[in-house]
Formats: structure tokens, sequence, C-alpha cells
């Protein structure tokens, strides 16, 4: 097994003296909730994505349930998105009043077009269309779509680039495509701050209706303990896994109170401004620790002779961020490995591996008893996923390699270790 002192945690956010001075900065001039930086955000993506109006929020997801708010989408109404996606999603179109409906996902993990559109009916008023780990979908060619079959006028398409600000879809950014686009500052994302997120639209009557909502600033005591989570002990939190889960319980466990929109904290806007502006270097990063990790895949599948599968290449013309590195392996092909003694091994040595979303359709939290989504449930059971985090070092990777060829070296011996036997 590989060296449990070593520890990699998962998702931490890459700042560097940039992010942490903008911190220092906003308190201690006392600029946590508001601030210069919030307009300077807004500008450098304007700048960016071409894209007139931004509106900044508490979260991707408050932003997703403002652009339906604005556009009048509520109780009686549908909103269709992938079942494999974030519940904060799905939570967003359930508090506007609106329910969720769920699409089949295709061999890239983002929405299926040919599923999208067979789910159109009246009641859908709304499509939330999520780029997952850094890779662009095919909305283009969902919007040429909606267009040829005369429905696009009446459907509220949300170009959901939360985890994949900075890609590209021939030249044109994530984001700034459809009614609106949506960017998130949160954890697991291109770019990351304490909170936040932001609302895209080339619409002036759209961009008129959100300017109209009731937002309110975030609160100064709640963004104080956000701040001490990310900063001390989510940053650094290879060096605090000891009393990690109890401080995120203390810090993170308060009750969200209120049902109202809140607005982006200047300090987030602060943070996400330095990681926008270096955010090619923080791509670039990713697309290097993702080529080694994928290097160290293509070894372990020619010595080993088990059944992994890659992610399909985008088309030309589709740029990624390579936000995530997933790869797919079915265990029932090869005898005695198991996904979950992979996850056991894994922890033992040290490494998080995140789990990727459950089906949001077999979520009992939004019960759909008649959707049948078969490729999504098998493409799920086989899906895992490594960091690509521009933290890691040449040790780290070096340690993920010995993990992973330990274990597979485990399962080609067929006998697990004796502490996994226990």
């Amino acid at each position: 097994m590989a060296n449990a002192t070593r520890r990699i945690p998962y998702c931490v956010p890459s700042w560097g003296w940039s992010e942490h001075l903008a911190i220092v900065k906003g308190l201690l001039l006392g600029r946590i909730v508001s601030g210069p930086h919030i307009q300077a955000l807004y500008e450098t993506v304007r700048s960016i994505t071409g894209v007139p109006f931004v509106f900044g929020f508490d979260s991707g997801a408050s932003a997703i349930r403002a652009c339906l708010s604005a556009s009048g989408i509520g109780p009686g109404d549908e909103v269709i998105m992938p079942s494999f996606c974030c519940h904060s999603v799905a939570e967003a179109i359930v508090r506007s009043g609106a329910s969720p409906r769920f699409c089949e996902i295709q061999a890239d993990l983002n929405p299926d077009v040919g599923s999208i559109l067979a789910l159109l009916k009246p009641s859908v008023k709304a499509i939330v269309f999520p780029h997952l780990f850094g890779r662009p979908g095919e909305i283009a060619l969902l919007e040429e779509a909606l267009c040829r079959l005369g429905v696009r006028e009446r459907i509220v398409l949300i170009d959901d680039a939360a985890q994949s600000f900075g890609a590209r879809i021939r030249g044109r950014y994530l984001g700034s495509f459809g009614d609106a686009g949506i960017i998130s500052f949160g954890a697991g994302k291109m770019t990351t701050a304490s909170g936040g997120g932001l609302l895209l639209t080339h619409s002036e009557e759209l961009a008129r209706r959100i300017g109209g909502l009731a937002v309110t600033p975030p609160g100064v005591v709640r963004k104080l303990r956000d701040l001490t989570y990310w900063t001390i002990f989510r940053r650094w939190r290879k060096y605090s896994s000891g009393v990690y889960k109890y401080v995120a319980f203390l810090l993170r466990s308060a009750p969200d109170t209120g049902d109202g929109l809140r607005g982006l904290a200047g300090i987030d806007a602060a943070i996400a401004l330095s990681q926008i502006n270096r955010i090619g270097a923080l791509i670039a990063s990713r697309r290097s620790i993702r080529q080694m990790l994928d290097q160290l895949i293509a070894e372990i599948q020619q010595i080993y002779n088990v059944p992994i599968e890659h992610l399909p290449e985008p088309p030309d013309g589709y740029q990624e961020t390579y936000t995530k590195q997933i790869f797919f392996f079915d265990d029932s092909e090869t005898p005695g490995a198991d996904l979950c003694r992979l996850n056991d091994y894994f922890k033992q040595s040290g490494i998080e591996l995140q789990p990727l979303y459950s089906p949001l359709h077999r979520d009992q939290r939004y019960p759909r008893p008649d959707v049948e989504l078969r490729f999504t449930e098998k493409r799920v059971k086989t899906a895992l996923n490594l960091c690509t985090d521009p933290t890691l070092s040449q040790k780290d990777l070096a340690h993920i390699r010995a993990a992973l060829t330990g274990y597979f070296e485990m399962v080609h011996r067929n006998a697990a270790p004796a502490e996994l036997q226990q």
C-alpha cells in the first residue's frame, strides 16, 4: 500500500499569494460584504465573455433560481435538467416553485440533446444545461434544435458553466450561450472562492427583471465563518485532517435562514477576480496533471489488462478546462475488483476520493416514478474521479501513482492486504 502518512484531500482551492493577499486586504479594510472588487469582477467577465449584463449572487444555485424567478417560472412549470448533476441545481428549481424533469446523459457525462428534446411539452418552460467537469456539452446543437422545432422563444435556456468556466466552443466561452449563463465560485470549480456565483445574460429585458429582484447582502458573520472554513481548514486540509470533520460541522452546519436571494460578497469577488485573471495558467496546470494521470492509467491498463475506459475526446473546436479526471472501471468484468474496496484502499493510503453524483431521479426528494434513465445509472456505477487540483505536487502525483498501482496489483493477484481482510 502507498505510504498513508502523505495526505491528499479532495478539491483544495488553488489559492496563491494573490488570493491570500485579497483576503487579508478585505479583512483589514472591512470589505467583506461590499467593496470595489464586485464591479471589477463584473467588468472582467464582461470583457472575457462578451456578455453585457452580469449579476452577482451568493452561489451558482442562487443565480439559477434568480434567472427562473425573473423569467416568471414557478408552480406548475417544469425545468429540464440531467439526473446526473449536483443536487443544488434541482434545489434551485424546487425553490423557484417549479419541478425538475430529468433527462439522460451521453458518454461524456453531459446532457443528451435527444433526451432533452423527447421531454419537451407545454409545461416545460426552461432547460438547465450543465457542462460537467470542465468539458463543453452540445449546447449549441440544442439551441439549433429548439429553433428548428419552433419552441426556442418559449424556452429559457440556462448555460450552466459552474464547473467549466474558461472552456470554449469554437472560441466562445461557456456561460455565454442561451438566455443566461452561470458561473460558480464554490468547491470543485475552476474559480474557487469561499462562495458566490454570477448570472450572465445578453437579454436587456431579462437583465431588467433580474435587476428588479429583491436581493439582500450576504451576512457578515456567516461570511466570516465561510472564510475561516476555507482559508484555514479547507485550503490547508492536508494538515488539519484530524479535526477537519468536526470543524466543518461547526462552521458549515448553521441553517440558511430566510428564503430570499443573497448577493455576492465583496471578498469572494476579490478572490474570484484573482483566479479569473490567471485562469489560463490554472487550465494549463490542470491539463498537465491530467496528461500525467492519463499516462499512468494507460500504463496500468497495459500491465494489468483491466477494462478502464476514458471519457471520449471532445469534438474539434471544443476546449476543456480539465477540472476533473474522470475514468470508468467496470468491476464486474474484473475478478477480485470492487469499487468499494478501491475507495477503502485509497482512504487507507491517505487519498480522498470524492464520489460522483448519485442519479437525482432516484432521490426521494425529487420522486419521478415514470423516469427510466438506464444509461445514466450504468455510467454512474462505473465512474471514478481523481482530482486535478493545481495544488498537487510531484510527490502527490507519485503517491497517487503508487496507490493506483498497488490497488490493481492487489486485484491482479486477487488477494486483499491484511488490513482490508480484517
